[in-house]
């Protein structure tokens, strides 16, 4: 599942285009079993951790997740409430349209490609320019420069969440706090 989710493509769909479409999959509350979210995780040292989690039952507003690179070996199931997760896009425009884009200079959470492979953690990332500026690309996508870093990285619309103002501030107190 995790194989096709890094080599597949995301659907895409023509007008009229859903809510959650997109930048605007966070509001997406409606699971479903194999859906991919991102899941805010605390670390035993107090640090804010994002990964990507496999959706194996919602109901009552709780989400039972499964990290995926350990499905085969140990499928341990966590439970997280509404604020601890956001969904991943299942749907983007078929042509690339601003209104449904992550704005230029916003910041986001994305999985990041090293030696050629995806993480499975996501990392806070700043919108350079957005996929709509880049239709004639041969990779649709946002170019992004990670935080802590000054390269660009184009990375598919499917990769990349948004990183709420809830989160950014839980963030910062708990950096605070570990000061």
């Amino acid at each position: 599942m995790l194989r096709s989710f890094f080599k597949g493509s995301i659907k895409t769909k023509a007008s009229p285009l859903p809510l959650y479409c997109g930048c605007y999959a966070y509001k997406l509350k409606d699971l479903k079993e194999g859906n991919f979210i991102c899941a805010r995780i605390i670390s035993s040292d107090n640090k804010p951790h994002y990964y990507l989690y496999i959706v194996a039952k919602y109901a009552n507003d709780i989400c039972e997740a499964y990290d995926p690179e350990k499905a085969d070996t140990e499928m341990k199931l966590i439970s997280l409430k509404e604020g601890e997760w956001t969904p991943l896009p299942t749907v983007i425009p078929e042509r690339p349209l601003k209104r449904w884009e992550h704005s230029k200079d916003s910041e986001v959470l994305s999985l990041f490609q090293e030696d050629d492979e995806w993480t499975t953690e996501f990392y806070p990332a700043k919108v350079l320019v957005i996929p709509w500026q880049r239709q004639n690309e041969d990779i649709r996508g946002y170019e992004l420069e990670f935080e802590g870093s000054s390269s660009k990285h184009i990375v598919p619309e499917n990769f990349i969440v948004q990183y709420s103002k809830m989160w950014k501030e839980a963030d910062k107190k708990l950096a605070e706090m570990s000061q």
